[in-house]
């Protein structure tokens, strides 16, 4: 790989490509890691950008479904101006740790980076072999030495992937729902052991040994910090059930012992959790639409105790939904209307919302004061990232990738009208149907580029057909006559709801080859050759801009700004 900056910096280095992500594989524009090494080809080479910790390998999001490619990047440079209002030993959850300590840590910056706890990035071009490949975003990784996290500590812990309710939040711990990224001991220290003994693989978790297991040797070091790891996992799985107990107590104390009961419930949430970060994650999520925050794309971390109670933290991570991009297929977009990401959900984001409205909107009229929170800040830092990429980029894009689903007609039928509901199947596969899971009423899968819906619960084993219609509903459209109102699902790797606008006749046409089925008169007129395969949209720097406004409207309103 070379690299030119544009202000006369330039290397060459060896480096080993990797594709990188999970649904976003699926498309025809990968993104990947890169791991530089030096001439030889087998030493790592550590390469500093800017005050960012130095890493020897580096994520390069593609953003296929994005316009600008750059709301993820942006949204992380919007939480850099939130945290710039902190002073500077406290701009870091693990700064909770060392009060006082902090300021030698900054002078140190400059030869070590800062560990900031999320990503951060920067719009680059790509050339593979000579030719344009696309505009990417060169990227943090969710690397340890970013969290300021010890490798061989086993009190510092960070957990990536599905955080929710049924991974951990409901007592039960699911462990391969998550991998444990940190502590992950140097080779000669102590090993993360899984439950059946063996070192614990991040690609395929499984749950960590405890004491409690037959084989636990109390004097081997791997077993006894794998054991306070986990302890600390299970720890956590609890938090929220030890917290209702209080919540029960407030909901039910009279008017004089009110203030008393909501006073010790919002101490034991900041025993467990550090509420002034959750407020700004909150807010974050809020303010730039990123509603996938709330089972995963986040990192809930801890450096252990505080006041002696281990005390955890979440962090932004991969803010692909933002500012009304849907990450998957951009076939439509958020309202910037009023949300309340993280409300209501059974994960700790909802204590916000329950318990610190207050705070939040206290914190909302600082970062709104201070001009952070702003029509100018935020479309400023999207117009700042186009400017960067330039116009000629931006057309050798289009030109590169003509079917960026960002960038295309949505092949819709003027005969139909789509209702804003959908179900999405990630992939291009054609099943994701198993006979080892079981499907609740009302839940769908896909079978055959079919969507069916399950008529009962329990449905385990019996195929998605027409023989077995008394466990599934075959949602697809299909050839036959459709009455003005009918609702019905169309796609083919993801299945959108449409409503007729008019009576309409579907028919199969072996002559067509718009669609794969060969129907005509379908919602969708044509599917594309990639994934994903139907609709599209033309976004515009535009759109983004009246998103923004809108959003700051209703977030006023809502937060009870005062100007």
């Amino acid at each position: 790989m070379e690299v030119w900056d544009g202000y006369g910096h330039y290397f060459k280095k060896k480096v080993v490509l990797d594709m990188q992500g999970n649904s976003s594989g699926a498309f025809q524009k990968k993104n990947f890691s890169a791991d530089f090494y030096e001439a030889d080809g087998k030493t790592p080479t550590d390469i500093r950008i800017g005050d960012w910790v130095a890493q020897d390998s580096y994520h390069f999001k593609a953003f296929h479904t994005s316009i600008t490619k750059g709301e993820c990047p942006v949204s992380y440079h919007l939480y850099d101006l939130f945290l710039a209002t902190k002073p500077v030993n406290q701009r870091a959850p693990y700064m909770d740790y060392a009060p006082g300590e902090w300021m030698e840590y900054e002078e140190s910056v400059a030869e070590r980076g800062f560990a900031r706890c999320y990503p951060a990035g920067f719009p680059c071009v790509v050339y593979l072999n000579g030719q344009f490949y696309g505009i990417f975003s060169w990227q943090l990784k969710k690397h340890r030495d970013n969290f300021n996290m010890g490798r061989n500590n086993a009190d510092h812990i960070c957990l990536d992937g599905n955080v929710g309710p049924n991974d951990i939040w409901n007592g039960t711990v699911k462990w391969s729902s998550f991998e444990v990224r940190n502590p992950k001991p140097k080779e000669g220290k102590w090993i993360l052991t899984d439950v059946n003994g063996n070192p614990y693989d991040g690609n395929y978790p499984k749950e960590l040994l405890g004491a409690d297991s037959p084989i636990y040797d109390p004097t081997n070091s791997s077993h006894v910090n794998t054991a306070r790891t986990k302890n600390h996992i299970l720890a956590l799985s609890r938090y929220m059930s030890e917290i209702a107990v209080f919540e029960k107590a407030y909901s039910e104390a009279s008017t004089a012992e009110k203030a008393t009961a909501l006073a010790s419930v919002k101490k034991e949430i900041e025993k467990r959790f550090s509420m002034e970060w959750m407020i700004d994650f909150v807010l974050l999520a809020n303010i730039v639409g990123n509603g996938d925050v709330i089972d995963k794309n986040c990192q809930w971390t801890t450096w252990g105790e505080l006041d002696g109670t281990v005390r955890w933290y979440v962090n932004p991570y991969d803010i692909d939904v933002a500012f009304g991009v849907n990450a998957t297929t951009a076939f439509w977009f958020y309202d910037s209307g009023k949300s309340e990401i993280g409300n209501g959900s059974s994960t700790p984001l909802r204590y916000v919302w329950a318990y610190y409205r207050d705070e939040m909107k206290a914190r909302y009229t600082e970062l709104r004061t201070a001009g952070v929170i702003s029509y100018e800040t935020i479309f400023g830092l999207l117009k700042d990232w186009w400017d960067r990429v330039g116009e000629e980029n931006y057309a050798k894009e289009a030109g590169k990738w003509p079917e960026m689903p960002c960038n295309r007609d949505d092949g819709i039928s003027e005969n139909w009208s789509y209702t804003g509901k959908y179900y999405i199947t990630f992939w291009g596969l054609e099943s994701n149907w198993t006979t080892t899971s079981t499907y609740a009423e009302g839940s769908f899968c896909k079978y055959k580029y079919r969507c069916y819906k399950s008529l009962r619960p329990d449905n385990r084993g019996h195929l998605p057909n027409e023989e077995n219609s008394v466990w599934w509903q075959d949602m697809s459209i299909k050839p036959g006559i459709y009455h003005t109102g009918d609702l019905v699902y169309d796609g083919r790797c993801n299945y959108y709801q449409f409503r007729a606008l008019k009576d309409v006749e579907v028919i199969e046409n072996p002559l067509s080859l718009n669609r794969m089925d060969h129907l005509q008169g379908a919602p969708f007129d044509k599917f594309y050759s990639c994934y994903p395969y139907e609709g599209g949209v033309h976004d515009s720097l535009e759109r983004l801009s009246e998103w923004v406004k809108r959003k700051i409207i209703s977030t006023d309103e809502q937060m009870n700004y005062q100007r």
